[in-house]
């Protein structure tokens, strides 16, 4: 018996901890999917002409992303839109490039997915594969 089918509900993060590719996959992947959210943000900003650098939008993205997930709303709705103009705001870019610069990252990243996502969920109920 291997040691990770002792712990019973465990077992799961028992196995991911000790296989180092696992965690790489889990790290990396947390990594990638974070940085993606950065660089679609940055890229936001350019396009309304912002020149904040990409450590400073890290650091917004980051915090802000905190913040809205104690947001007692779903997806830190208007927490998150709140904290990530203040941040852009603080780090000295205009509020009329960060107001639309963020509203422009949400619409991308938060409320577009939702219907391909629908979609998937449909076809993969009709499929009988939930």
């Amino acid at each position: 018996m291997r040691c990770c089918d002792q712990l019973g509900p465990v077992s799961g993060v028992a196995a991911v901890a000790v296989n180092p590719l696992k965690m790489l996959s889990l790290f990396g992947g947390s990594l990638a999917i974070t940085m993606s959210y950065v660089f679609a943000l940055w890229h936001s900003i350019a396009s309304f002409g912002g020149g904040l650098g990409f450590v400073a939008v890290t650091a917004v993205y980051l915090t802000g992303s905190a913040l809205a997930q104690v947001a007692p709303t779903p997806g830190g709705i208007g927490a998150a839109e709140a904290a990530l103009i203040a941040g852009l705001t603080a780090f000295g870019l205009d509020a009329g490039a960060a107001v639309p610069a963020v509203f422009l990252f949400r619409i991308a990243t938060f409320w577009l997915p939702i219907l391909p996502g629908y979609l998937a969920y449909k076809r993969l109920e009709a499929m009988g594969a939930l």
